[in-house]
């Protein structure tokens, strides 16, 4: 009795030679000489690669997939994958969640399952400075005081569009 055991990252597929089938256990009848070869196959796992925002960047991989998986984002047991996050204008990189963590932009992952990644991106603020010349002469108001996604009034984000209204002392 014969049973084809996988190591880790593997799964049977199927026996050749003097045996054949896909059952991992299988039985042999020794009446001379015999030769059987146990077949496995490599598990490609998935990385799933997330980004928050949406708008907020995007995730690079190197290299993109192992050679013997079928699918981009799909590894061999034991792969290790280069992940570089990068902004879109108007945000910075802020950190990972998922199975990284850190500020790094650009981390390992090694691969000995499915996994999920997701870059955290947060949106630049920008501060309108208004000035007023001569001091006394006056005020500049504007419309919107401030971006929704910033903490400061006189704070937008990239894109922003303000309405500016000056008024005369």
């Amino acid at each position: 009795s014969l049973t084809a055991k996988p190591n880790a990252g593997y799964t049977f597929a199927n026996w050749s030679g003097a045996l054949s089938g896909t059952q991992a256990t299988k039985s042999l009848t020794m009446d001379g000489n015999k030769s059987v070869t146990a077949n496995f196959s490599p598990i490609c796992y998935t990385l799933t690669r997330n980004v928050q925002p949406s708008n907020g960047g995007y995730i690079t991989a190197d290299p993109p997939k192992s050679s013997s998986c079928p699918a981009n984002d799909q590894y061999t047991y034991g792969a290790v994958v280069s992940l570089t996050a990068a902004a879109n204008t108007g945000y910075s990189f802020a950190n990972w969640s998922g199975a990284l963590s850190g500020p790094q932009a650009t981390r390992s992952l090694t691969m000995d399952g499915n996994k999920s990644v997701t870059a955290n991106f947060s949106t630049n603020c920008y501060t309108l400075t208004r000035n007023i010349s001569p001091s006394g002469g006056g005020t500049v108001t504007p419309n919107p005081a401030k971006s929704a996604a910033c903490p400061a009034n006189d704070q937008y984000t990239y894109g922003a569009v303000v309405s500016l209204t000056a008024t005369a002392n």
